[in-house]
């Protein structure tokens, strides 16, 4: 699959999952934000999200931050949504950016420590937002 097919597909679950989080009938309050701020969503409660997906099964396949910005926030404590499997069975680890690992050149490939990989999400669970994991 193309980028943009799953950064979308990423994106939708996310949108999903914070509706069933904040017990949302409609996604409206969920606001998708201009690039370059840095992060992809603010949720209805404040919540700042940036999105990264993979069609891959590991936390760590592929995912890096391409921009100062996406950078700058996880720095900043920003929390991060890592949907992985998005077109099989995705899985949705979330954490502080300020928790991860960067290794910066132009851009960040990222390592999730593995004291802070709790249990993911299960987004293929329509109970999938009663399990609040705003962690870490």
């Amino acid at each position: 699959m193309a980028n943009a097919d799953v950064e979308g597909r990423s994106i939708a679950l996310v949108i999903a999952y914070e509706m069933r989080r904040l017990n949302l009938c409609t996604s409206a309050p969920i606001r998708r934000v201009p690039r370059g701020e840095g992060y992809d969503l603010e949720s209805a409660d404040g919540r700042k999200i940036e999105v990264k997906g993979t069609e891959g099964e590991s936390v760590n396949t592929g995912f890096r931050f391409n921009t100062r910005e996406e950078i700058q926030f996880a720095e900043s404590g920003g929390f991060v949504y890592r949907v992985i499997d998005v077109f099989g069975s995705p899985r949705l680890y979330i954490f502080r950016g300020n928790d991860l690992t960067l290794y910066k050149s132009e851009w960040a490939s990222v390592s999730a420590p593995k004291r802070i990989l709790g249990a993911p999400v299960d987004l293929t669970d329509g109970d999938a937002g009663s399990a609040d994991t705003g962690q870490p």
